[in-house]
C-alpha cells in the first residue's frame, strides 16, 4: 500500500529505485504481491487516500521479479489503547517462506 504524504505517488519501480539509491546497487530479486486484497480493507485505505502500489516492474530492465500471494488472510486488529495508525494488511511469513523455499531449495 502507498502511504499518503510519503509514497502516494510511487509505483513499485520507484521503490526499487529508492532501494538502489540507498543500498548502492540494484536488488537481485523483488517480491511483489500478486493476490487480491479484502474489499473492506481497500475501502479503509482509500478513505485515507492510500491505495495498492502499482506493479510496473515489467518495465524495469534487468530485474528478477517474483510475484505471489504474500499477504495474510487475516486482517490485523488494532490493540485497544494503541493510538498509532497501523497497517491492517500484513505479510504472511509462511507464504513468504514457501516462496523462498521454492526459489532456493
Amino acid at each position: 500500500m502507498t502511504k499518503k504524504g510519503q509514497t502516494h505517488w510511487m509505483k513499485a519501480s520507484d521503490l526499487v529505485n529508492e532501494v538502489e539509491k540507498y543500498a548502492g546497487r540494484r536488488p537481485d530479486i523483488v517480491f511483489s504481491h500478486a493476490g487480491s486484497f479484502p474489499v473492506e480493507v481497500l475501502a479503509h485505505y482509500r478513505a485515507q487516500g492510500e491505495h495498492p502500489l502499482e506493479d510496473d516492474l515489467d518495465d524495469v530492465g534487468e530485474l528478477d521479479v517474483m510475484r505471489a500471494d504474500l499477504i495474510s488472510d487475516m486482517v490485523a486488529v488494532p490493540t485497544p489503547g494503541d493510538t498509532l495508525v497501523r497497517s491492517l494488511i500484513r505479510h504472511d511469513s509462511q507464504k513468504l517462506k514457501a516462496v523462498l523455499e521454492n526459489l532456493f531449495i
